[in-house]
């Protein structure tokens, strides 16, 4: 009878550290999902992330999800981060999706294709505050067809 006490209580514990550690690790999420898989040039997709403590270490991670309608084998990704000042910052980014004979890469989600990127890693922020995120492709055509979703999270770093 004491075992199972025993059993149960380290069971439920595990589950409380479990969930709430999970909860603590991310610190924000957004995904937006384009209008019928194609993300136009003149859409740059938003996200937005308030950040109180700038002790804080963070891992930003990104994540395209595309169809096989995707015409290329990588995607050019513009970030542009606008900080609590006003000031802006500029990254340019590319993502494979495809390999050298064109096999879709990432994981394979409800007839996608998720491919993740860590976009920065072990940073903390300057200044506390509501931090901007717009995101534009970086490709050559107006329209990209077969763009289903892009996901940019924030969480805490782990040491």
């Amino acid at each position: 009878m004491s075992q199972i006490k025993i059993i149960l209580g380290s069971c439920t514990l595990a589950f409380f550290l479990l969930t709430a550690c999970e909860d603590d690790l991310t610190y924000g999420s957004g995904t937006i999902a384009p209008d019928q898989d194609v993300w136009e040039l003149s859409n740059p997709l938003e996200f937005n992330f308030e950040i109180p403590d700038t002790s804080q270490y963070f891992d930003f991670q990104m994540s395209v999800t595309n169809t096989d309608a995707y015409e290329f084998s990588n995607m050019y990704l513009f970030v542009n981060m606008k900080f609590p000042n006003d000031r802006w910052l500029r990254d340019t980014l590319e993502m494979y999706v495809t390999d050298r004979l064109g096999r879709q890469l990432g994981s394979s989600e409800g007839g996608g294709y998720e491919n993740l990127l860590l976009y920065k890693y072990n940073r903390k922020m300057p200044l506390p505050g509501n931090y901007q995120f717009k995101i534009e492709h970086g490709m050559r055509q107006e329209k990209l067809k077969g763009v289903r979703k892009v996901n940019l999270t924030l969480k805490k770093h782990l040491k």
